[in-house]
């Protein structure tokens, strides 16, 4: 019974559209949808990635941002002319993009697939000495970093780690008593 009732609903629901006009019937011009950049097989070394295309079409669409098959993002309100995409978090690897758009109508664009490359290196930044300016110097040892890091804050820190230190020696040996005694009984 409940699904009679959802198939009869979107029955009701795809007709009034149809006579309120939201979709035209008449319309059977389908999207035509150009991908720009990335250009296939290209090979990147940076993010972000933007996606680029053209999308042409007599109504107003919504356009898709198909990455290996998977919808990545949607704009419900694209016009005439070039539009982008942008990705800010890809991992390395081998994609393969292509964007869909449907108009008002229902008409449904699409371009050929292009491939492309990811490749980001792990960041490789030179530090200098005006970049180090201000900041707690690193000492020879553990306490003079963290003796540096604040005035009072290191000192602290490194008398917290001594005493916790301490007390798992301890829990240590308290354990293995316990358990000489449990032995003997």
């Amino acid at each position: 019974m409940k699904n009679k009732f959802y198939n009869f609903s979107i029955l009701i629901l795809l007709i009034s559209i149809m006579f309120i006009g939201i979709v035209n019937a008449d319309d059977t011009t389908t999207p035509i949808v150009t991908l720009v950049t990335p250009v296939n097989d290209s090979n990147l070394t940076s993010l972000p990635i933007t996606f680029t295309y053209t999308a042409i079409d007599n109504e107003t669409m919504n356009c898709s941002l198909i990455l290996n098959d998977a919808v990545t993002q949607v704009d419900y309100t694209i016009i005439n002319g070039t539009n982008t995409f942008s990705e800010t978090s890809l991992s390395n690897g081998d994609y393969v993009w292509y964007t869909i758009c449907v108009d008002t109508s229902w008409n449904v664009g699409n371009a050929t697939s292009l491939s492309f490359n990811l490749n980001v290196p792990a960041s490789n930044s030179v530090i200098d000495e005006d970049m180090l300016e201000g900041l707690p110097q690193v000492g020879t040892d553990t306490g003079t970093f963290l003796g540096n890091l604040a005035p009072g804050l290191g000192k602290f820190i490194l008398i917290m780690g001594v005493f916790v230190g301490i007390v798992g020696i301890l829990a240590g040996i308290i354990s293995v008593i316990k358990t000489k005694i449990n032995f003997k009984k």
